[in-house]
């Protein structure tokens, strides 16, 4: 294994991957954070040409920082697809069980919950779980998470519990949105919402956005009620 600030020495096939330059900015963030490119080299061929590692390459570049390559006997473009895909990433709940079992704050309180609701999407729970209401894949990834929404988050997922015996739109994102919404809305009780569902159950159909989820259960909420609450 040898390292070099001499970039322009590396080629790149035109059949690899496209430079995805988000990509880029994530491990240029990454690496001027801990540099840790000396345990992940890229590999070439005999002619120096790129067979995996080309984004860690070009992050390296824009850094200034030594690029590490291993040279690997007998390697050609031919085996770009079988290295890349070898390569397995971590997909969420990985990230989740890393950070948790390295007491990183806040990821006890989702682990709790991923096993609680195991139907629920892990990114819906993230999204409920933090203020902001949105799930920032990266932030997850770097060890920061935020629950300071838990309270409610527990409150909405118990409703969705209740919602799942008629649909099973509960858990997708729409719906779970819109109910997050609904359960803020001062006045509305739950118990009636299902009891007005259970005499219409039919009337749960699959909508487009969150908004239109919304309307269709302030009709079913408000049918035959002289008095009428306004979800938005």
């Amino acid at each position: 294994m040898e390292s070099t600030s001499n970039y322009e020495q590396f080629g790149l096939y035109d059949s690899n991957r496209e430079i995805d330059q988000k990509h880029v900015l994530y491990l240029m963030k990454k690496i001027s954070r801990k540099n840790l490119l000396h345990v992940n080299p890229i590999i070439v061929d005999g002619e120096m040409n790129v067979i995996e590692g080309q984004h860690r390459l070009e992050a390296a570049k824009r850094l200034g920082v030594p690029i590490w390559f291993v040279m690997g006997e007998g390697v050609n473009k031919s085996d770009m697809s079988d290295l890349n895909a070898g390569r397995k990433n971590w997909k969420i709940l990985d990230y989740v069980n890393f950070w948790t079992v390295e007491k990183k704050h806040g990821y006890d309180v989702l682990s709790r919950f991923i096993n609680k609701y195991p139907h629920v999407p892990i990114s819906s729970l993230v999204a409920l779980l933090s203020t902001s209401g949105r799930c920032e894949r990266r932030e997850l990834e770097e060890g920061n998470v935020n629950v300071a929404n838990e309270r409610e988050a527990g409150k909405v997922l118990e409703y969705l519990k209740a919602f799942r015996d008629f649909t099973d739109l509960a858990y997708t994102s729409y719906f779970i949105r819109a109910i997050l919404k609904i359960a803020r809305v001062e006045g509305y009780d739950q118990d009636k919402m299902i009891r007005k569902i259970s005499m219409q159950p039919r009337s749960l159909v699959k909508c487009v956005d969150t908004n239109q989820y919304i309307d269709l259960l302030e009709e079913i909420y408000n049918h035959h009620e002289r008095t009428r609450i306004r979800f938005r």
